[in-house]
């Protein structure tokens, strides 16, 4: 045998123990043959640390939706304890309102007090849209009250008159109001009485310039006329020369009770008493 021979065949039992070393006989076969080149390498190294890198974001993700659930409830769980809250408070303020409401009414309802008082002051609004009336005259003062003189320190002086007559009805004057003008002080002017004839039946409260006599009764009867005067002292000393009158200004300044209800005259307003000139040479 050639030694040529002996060389191939050399080569081909050392090319088979290499291809049977390495367990990779078809692959070089076939590489040898021109039909496919390297075997792929396995993708498990480099699918296996992505696989795990989705799975952690995953995780991840998951962890952080349930951070923003737990938030989201808190924060409704927070919202709905305020709601209850105010709801409350709003509840514990409407119940304290609406029994001031019914203490109210209750006490507006039932108190005596209120109730006469509420009733005077209906009446007061009425009085003069409602209760003018005829049933009793007021004669014109200024005929029974012409002007005069008077000195300082002279006593029970007529200061002012008027006369009522009562018509078809029983007439019960009950409260009277002059009202005083002039430049005369009112501190001029003490123990300010009324006169029903000869009897003193009121003493007058002074309050800014008004002389008011109230809580008596004179009593007249159906078609009878009665006289009313008014005296008072004046002081010892004062400047000469001045003077005032009195006046009865509206109907609500005499108040007559008709059939327990007071009721106005419907004559002519003012009635106005003659001036009163005080002078220094008239002093006692």
């Amino acid at each position: 045998m050639s030694k040529k021979i002996k060389k191939k065949r050399k080569a081909k039992k050392k090319a088979l123990k290499k291809k049977l070393a390495t367990g990779r006989n078809q692959p070089v076969l076939a590489e040898q043959k021109g039909i496919i080149t390297k075997p792929e390498e396995p993708e498990t190294k480099e699918k296996a640390p992505k696989v795990k890198r989705i799975a952690k974001l995953k995780t991840v993700i998951k962890a952080k939706k349930e951070v923003i659930a737990g938030k989201i409830k808190a924060k409704r769980t927070q919202i709905f304890e305020s709601s209850d809250k105010i709801w409350g408070i709003i509840t514990i303020f409407a119940s304290a309102l609406l029994a001031l409401i019914i203490q109210y009414y209750v006490f507006n309802t039932f108190n005596p007090d209120l109730i006469q008082a509420n009733i005077g002051q209906i009446k007061s609004q009425a009085q003069e849209a409602y209760m003018l009336t005829k049933y009793f005259d007021v004669i014109d003062a200024e005929k029974t009250n012409p002007g005069y003189y008077m000195g300082f320190g002279e006593t029970n002086k007529d200061i002012f008159s008027f006369e009522l007559k009562a018509e078809e009805k029983t007439a019960l004057l009950k409260e009277l109001i002059l009202t005083k003008t002039g430049n005369l002080s009112e501190n001029y002017l003490t123990n300010i009485r009324l006169y029903e004839g000869e009897n003193a039946i009121a003493q007058a409260e002074i309050n800014n310039d008004k002389f008011i006599f109230k809580k008596f009764t004179s009593v007249l009867q159906p078609g009878t006329t009665k006289k009313y005067i008014v005296k008072t002292d004046i002081a010892g000393d004062g400047i000469s020369g001045t003077r005032f009158r009195l006046s009865l200004v509206n109907p609500t300044d005499i108040t007559v009770v008709i059939d327990e209800d007071p009721v106005y005259s419907l004559d002519t307003y003012p009635f106005d008493g003659g001036y009163i000139t005080i002078v220094g040479w008239r002093k006692k």
